[in-house]
């Protein structure tokens, strides 16, 4: 049981560390960065895509989006990847319908 909080503590920490320098993290880069740096197998890789959400969804704390994306951010802090994106589109409406309006 140990062996599986370490994980899972583990990976949470290797996830937020890689969410400072992207806003968004693919699960193949998650796990990428999880075989370098451990010089192990992520576990389920070899099961496929299927198996690897089955993995990370048995891990407190990491949410799976978009399919291909993982976080460890809550939907409701305000700092979802999706929210950022949301917001920066409603931006550049704003932007567009001002300057189509007043140029």
């Amino acid at each position: 049981m140990s062996q599986a909080s370490d994980f899972a503590s583990a990976l949470r920490f290797l996830l937020s560390s890689l969410e400072r320098q992207t806003s968004k993290v693919p699960i193949g880069l998650l796990i990428r960065y999880w075989e370098w740096m451990t010089e192990t197998k992520f576990p389920g890789k070899e099961g496929g895509l299927g198996e690897v959400y089955n993995v990370l969804k048995g891990v407190d704390g990491i949410t799976i989006y978009d399919h291909f994306f993982v976080t460890t951010r809550s939907e409701n802090d305000g700092t979802s990847t999706d929210d950022i994106d949301i917001r920066m589109l409603r931006l550049s409406i704003n932007q567009m319908e001002y300057f189509g309006k007043y140029r």
